[in-house]
């Protein structure tokens, strides 16, 4: 019993891709115009990884729970085989 991918997993552009291109980008606008200073750059420095891995299509956690790195499902958990498909 096969398992189909889920609506996250299907669409062209991934709801966590965007999710973190949205926190790159608030993080960067706020420690440039919201926050002066030191303090301002390091966070705007900060909102730049998260970016980063959304235009990359990069998931830096994804070797956690030994997922890919890369792809359209790169920050989604891998499935579990069901008790029945692993004693087939």
């Amino acid at each position: 019993m096969s398992t189909s991918p889920g609506p996250l997993d299907s669409s062209p552009i991934s709801y966590h891709r965007l999710a973190r291109a949205i926190l790159g980008i608030a993080a960067i606008t706020s420690g440039l115009f919201l926050v002066k200073g030191p303090i301002g750059l390091l966070i705007a420095a900060v909102g730049l990884l998260p970016l980063a891995t959304a235009i990359l299509n990069r998931c830096p956690a994804a070797p956690a729970w030994r997922g890919r790195s890369l792809g359209s499902s790169s920050c989604a958990r891998p499935s579990q085989p069901s008790p029945e498909e692993k004693s087939q």
